[in-house]
């Protein structure tokens, strides 16, 4: 137990303040309360400091500058087309199409270190977060570099030329189960993404620790138990080398041969927790930032929770007990899964306990292909079959909105141990009440309810503008962005409402009929309730609840000269939100005696040197200024000169480049 302990003080230690310093706050004093009340004075001090400890380690950001810009390191991780490198205590991502690279490999790279910048939108893949995750968070260019060590084992070269023998549908499955690459262009990897049960190609941690019982058990049948435990251990361990570093199956893989040493040649010394909290902080001493990743946390705590559950399980007759096992494993991911894109898909677990016997025989079939058994095409028909089937599962799939956030995740997961903690104790009635409660609680999550607050969201959409006003249950956008690449619309925007419980949008506008601020209006009608949409200036002014709409601007120009500019008294506050407006259309507008005064200023054009100049600046002297831009974008936005002019009059700058979505909220203004 202490062990364990120690185990949970790390690792919220390690995750205090990294995200919602609230959140934080109340979960570190939870436990710090119960490790005071259940320990001794003494122990509780030794976890308190460790705690301490983990929280320190957490928030430090390691740096290393190099004067000669020289840095030699090895390779310890390899995607398709970057490398993540590490020299002394940091790591760096390096861009490299196509990479030849091989964990092991030691290079010295001459690079001057930048930091990481990738644009990110709302509601989407954060690869940034992703990298931050993992240690990342500056870059280095791989133009001027040399080899120093080749690691002779080319496992990364392996599986590319292992995956080439395989048709698109068995690529994209083989990836993603045996090496945790999902390219959600593959039309499987897509087709599993749009019913929401991804992680069935994902966590293949469980997969293998069925396939060791399964094996186990047919060993068994004409063995002994030393000889049958020990079989899948011996078989499997090319999994374990060709999946390295995978995390989930090193878990299990060690764990396992952890488990039969302990049992067979330790005489049982050391119990399961034990056992399972060593390999935890073994792994999080290699590399603290595991802690942050999706593979290590939910393998832990399944396991961990699995303990409390399978001493509870014992009230359920023995028959049923398997499929409350499935049942468990579902509640848990749950809200994980619902978070993607903020919705609750009904027929999910129907759905997985359908699916999973198909993926258990699919990685069953793949497995003898490692080592170079001839049954590509018998694999290519089942992917294909596989793939069918899932198109097949899409037409009875049914999925509401949800609002998924970190508080949800909160109330959630504690309804969650405390219902296993009075099952484990047999306290059956106050279970119910508990499951009744967490039932009800995901009820009124999907429920489009919302609360009664005004609110004003710079939407991160990239390069380009979305902004929602909320006044009550009145909605008005402003813009919807837009991108050639997706649809911004049901990307981004629509999973964006259902997290923050908008079910439609009363008034629809848009500035101007750029793409970057009009390109998902039409997906945006279609795919969303849209009770009316807006763009010409004979349509304003208008009044949605307390929000008035007075366009400002009628300088007649180009596409970005006649843009609209609102400016709204709302929230107890003055906002100026100001499209595509060019210098020339700021002039007119001073030039028209209009008073623009305001105390948010939605910086013109994405901060472009072709808005804002310093009489605009000086007349509107907003508190806060927020430019709506892309990271990196090719215009070079926001320009110095704005930044230069915005400081200068003491403005606090706000970028969605560097944020994501901004957020201003009141409850009673």
């Amino acid at each position: 137990m202490s062990l364990l302990c120690t185990t949970i003080s790390l690792v919220l230690g390690l995750y205090f303040s990294r995200n919602n310093l609230a959140l934080s706050i109340i979960i570190s004093l939870v436990y710090i309360v119960f490790i005071f009340v259940r320990f001794s004075k003494k122990r509780a001090i030794v976890f308190l400091t460790v705690f301490i400890g983990g929280a320190f380690i957490g928030n430090l950001n390691i740096k290393y500058d190099n004067q000669d810009n020289i840095y030699q390191g090895m390779v310890v991780e390899v995607k398709e087309n970057y490398f993540i490198f590490q020299s002394h205590f940091e790591k760096y991502y390096v861009y490299d199409e196509n990479s030849d690279k091989e964990i092991g490999d030691f290079l010295t790279i001459k690079s001057k270190p930048s930091e990481f910048k990738t644009t990110t939108y709302e509601s989407q893949f954060n690869f940034a977060n992703y990298l931050k995750d993992k240690g990342v968070t500056r870059s280095l260019e791989i133009k001027d570099y040399q080899t120093d060590f080749t690691n002779p084992i080319r496992l990364h070269s392996r599986k590319k030329i292992f995956l080439a023998k395989f048709n698109e549908n068995s690529k994209g499955l083989i990836d993603a189960l045996l090496f945790n690459e999902k390219d959600y262009s593959n039309p499987a990897i897509a087709t599993f993404a749009e019913l929401n049960l991804i992680y069935l190609i994902s966590i293949s941690g469980i997969y293998l620790h069925s396939l060791f019982k399964g094996t186990t058990y047919v060993f068994g049948l004409f063995s002994s138990k030393k000889v049958a435990e020990l079989v899948p251990i011996l078989l499997f361990s090319p999994i374990a080398l060709f999946s390295f570093p995978r995390i989930s199956i090193l878990r299990v893989f060690l764990l396992t041969s952890l488990r039969y040493i302990n049992e067979h040649f330790l005489k049982k010394r050391f119990s399961y927790l034990t056992l399972l909290s060593g390999l935890s902080l073994f792994f999080l001493i290699i590399d603290y930032h595991l802690v942050y990743q999706e593979a290590f946390y939910i393998g832990f705590l399944l396991s961990l929770l699995g303990v409390f559950y399978r001493t509870g399980i014992n009230y359920f007759p023995s028959r049923k007990r398997k499929y409350y096992l499935s049942i468990f494993a579902y509640l848990f991911l749950l809200p994980i899964m619902s978070a993607n894109k903020n919705l609750f898909h009904l027929f999910s677990f129907p759905l997985q306990l359908m699916l999973i016997p198909f993926i258990t025989a699919y990685i069953i079939l793949i497995l003898p292909s490692i080592v170079r058994l001839p049954l590509t095409n018998l694999i290519n028909s089942y992917s294909n079959f596989l793939v069918g089937i899932s198109k097949s599962l899409l037409k009875l799939d049914i999925s509401l909105p949800i609002k998924v956030n970190e508080w949800f995740f909160l109330v959630y997961y504690a309804s969650f141990i405390l219902a296993l903690y009075l099952l484990e104790s047999q306290r059956i009635r106050h279970l119910r009440n508990v499951v009744i409660a967490l039932v009800s609680f995901i009820c009124i999550s999907i429920l489009p309810i919302r609360l009664p607050n005004n609110s004003v969201h710079f939407i991160n959409v990239g390069q380009g503008d979305s902004i929602l006003l909320c006044n009550r249950n009145k909605y008005v956008l402003i813009d919807t962005g837009g991108n050639t690449k997706f649809d911004m619309a049901e990307e981004t925007l629509i999973p964006y409402f259902r997290k923050i419980g908008v079910s439609h949008i009363d008034l629809l506008v848009t500035s101007h009929d750029d793409f970057d601020h009009a390109g998902a209006a039409s997906s945006l009608i279609e795919n969303f309730k849209v009770k009316s949409y807006l763009k010409e200036r004979s349509d304003f002014p208008i009044k949605v609840g307390d929000i008035k709409l007075e366009n400002i601007n009628y300088y007649d120009g180009d596409e970005n000269d006649s843009s609209l500019v609102f400016l709204v008294d709302f929230m107890k506050k003055k906002w100026l939100f100001t499209g595509d407006a060019s210098i020339e259309s700021e002039k007119y507008i001073l030039n028209s005696g209009i008073n623009v005064d305001c105390d948010i200023l939605k910086v013109g054009h994405h901060g472009s040197k072709t808005s804002s100049c310093e009489e605009f600046i000086k007349a509107t002297s907003p508190s806060e200024a927020v430019i709506s831009c892309g990271a990196k974008n090719k215009y070079g936005h926001p320009n110095k000169e704005v930044i230069e002019t915005l400081t200068k009059y003491n403005v606090k700058i706000r970028r969605t480049d560097l944020e994501g979505t901004i957020s201003y909220v009141s409850m009673f203004a």
